[in-house]
This record gives structure tokens, C-alpha cells and sequence, in this order.
């Protein structure tokens, strides 16, 4: 009786060993584990690549349109850095300024209007324009703005007194040229400039 529950057992037990023997890749349980790592690593791999390229893009976007801001606000001082009068001119997007002009004495003096006057219907973007008109009267415009298409500029002016002008820049990028929505990036500059009165 004891030999037979004995051969039993060994049959038994060599059955089993014979299956787990013959066990052959993985389990349904395991492949779903191993699947359900994978995607949680590609996952994690690509918030890190997307966010790495927002922040690339967001600070070279910074980055260009500091440039720009810092070239027309040297524009502005340039121009008025000769400046020896200055006075409002019909509101906050105008002065009218005096320069000394040529050695020559019918073009010592020039006057010269700063407005801020929209350059473009289709977008809400300003340039600064500078106008002139000699004794003959010719007039000449020249403009400073930004240079991409891809930012916009708004200014305008305040004089204090006839020795300082409060000039407001502000710079922004145009969501409407981007094929996809950034965070905005925006940067203002509002500084006194004194002017020059000595030659």
C-alpha cells in the first residue's frame, strides 16, 4: 500500500516537474507587467523631451526678443542723446524735438517729430518714426521697429520737463505667427532720458 502511494507521489511530483520543464517564454501577467514598465519609462522619457524643448524654445523666443527691445531702445537714445529741446507733441505717441543741426547758420537748428505710429494694418505692432522737413520743404522719415515678424513693439512717450522724456517700450511676441500657443513672453522697458544741452 505504501509503494503504491509512493509510485503515486513520484508520478506525481515527475508530471509536475515535466510541466515546469516544458514552461517555454513568458506568462500573460509577466508580459503585461513588462509592457506596462516599458510605457511608464518612454513615458517619463518623453515629458522630460517635451519639456526640455519648451524651455529651449521659450528662452531662445527671451532671448531674441531681448535683442530686439535692447537695439530700439538704443535707437531711442541715440536719437535723443543730441536732443537740447523737446516738448509733448499732440499725445502720448509723439514729442517734437530739437537738434542741433550743421555748422552752417540756416541749418544750425533742426526740428525733428518721434511718433510711435502703427507700421502695419494686419498686426498690432508700432515703429518709431523720426520726420524732418528742411527749409526747402523736403521731408525725411526714417523708422526704428522691430526686424521679425515674430514680434510685436508698442511705445510711447511723456516729457517730464523740457530736460527729461519718460520713454514706455513694450515688446511681445504674436501669437498668430506660431504654428503652435507658447507661454508669452513679454519684456518692458520705461526709463527718464535726460538730454544733452552742451555740444
Amino acid at each position: 500500500m505504501s509503494t503504491a502511494k509512493g509510485r503515486r507521489g513520484s508520478i506525481l511530483s515527475g508530471r509536475l516537474s515535466g510541466f515546469r520543464s516544458d514552461e517555454r517564454g513568458l506568462t500573460l501577467i509577466e508580459v503585461l507587467a513588462a509592457l506596462l514598465i516599458l510605457s511608464m519609462i518612454v513615458a517619463i522619457v518623453n515629458a522630460f523631451v517635451l519639456m526640455g524643448a519648451a524651455m529651449y524654445k521659450r528662452i531662445t523666443s527671451e532671448t531674441l526678443l531681448r535683442n530686439q527691445a535692447n537695439a530700439v531702445f538704443a535707437s531711442v537714445i541715440n536719437e535723443l542723446r543730441d536732443a537740447i529741446y523737446v516738448q509733448q507733441g499732440s499725445n502720448n505717441k509723439e514729442i517734437v524735438v530739437v537738434k542741433w543741426g550743421d555748422t552752417s547758420a540756416d541749418q544750425y537748428i533742426n526740428e525733428y517729430t518721434y511718433s510711435f505710429i502703427s507700421s502695419d494694418p494686419n498686426r498690432s505692432t508700432e515703429v518709431l518714426q523720426i520726420k524732418s522737413v528742411d527749409d526747402d520743404g523736403n521731408e525725411y522719415i526714417r523708422t526704428h521697429g522691430v526686424t521679425d515678424d515674430m514680434f510685436s513693439m508698442k511705445g510711447s512717450f511723456n516729457v517730464l520737463n523740457q530736460e527729461t522724456v519718460m520713454v514706455e517700450l513694450e515688446f511681445f511676441r504674436v501669437q498668430e505667427n506660431l504654428t503652435h500657443s507658447l507661454e508669452d513672453v513679454h519684456i518692458e522697458i520705461k526709463q527718464q532720458i535726460p538730454l544733452f544741452r552742451m555740444k
